[in-house]
């Protein structure tokens, strides 16, 4: 991941909660059918043997199959509104977390609108996130019950 992202990340508490709540609503989605696979591996296996457009494993799970509502099902409608972060600031968290390399999007016309995505950079940093909360809340409960034992003692 660039140091560049989890910096920005890191200072950003409405970036980081932004991003969370697209890892959550992408974890949400119905699992996409195993034929998604089958065909990034085919467009791995087409690719030119100079390497340019090649997938990596992280890119295979982004390949579509199919088009129409299986497609547009796997992308995630716009986050309008967040608790916790202003909304006047979610156009610019958007545009920031996809210049970033976090978040992509398309656009699926007038009835679909704009659809969202994590990119495999983004996934990793919503996992680093959760993990590095979940240390966080280990190490507040652990001060917490050495100060009730310093208590009692």
């Amino acid at each position: 991941m660039t140091d560049h992202a989890l910096d920005w990340l890191g200072s950003q508490p409405e970036g980081r909660t932004l991003l969370t709540a697209y890892s959550e609503r992408e974890a949400a989605l119905p699992k996409r059918a195993e034929p998604a696979k089958a065909a990034a591996a085919a467009v791995v296996a087409t690719e030119p043997a100079d390497g340019l457009g090649e997938l990596g494993e992280d890119d295979a799970s982004d390949v579509e199959v199919g088009g129409g509502a299986e497609r547009i099902e796997s992308w995630i409608p716009r986050i309008m509104s967040l608790p916790g972060v202003d909304a006047a600031s979610l156009p610019a968290l958007h545009g920031r977390l996809i210049a970033l390399g976090l978040l992509k999007f398309e656009l699926f016309g007038r009835q679909g609108g704009m659809r969202y995505r994590l990119t495999p950079l983004g996934r990793k940093a919503a996992i680093e996130d959760g993990r590095r909360a979940d240390v966080d809340a280990a190490d507040d409960s652990g001060s917490a019950e050495s100060e009730l034992v310093a208590d009692a003692a």
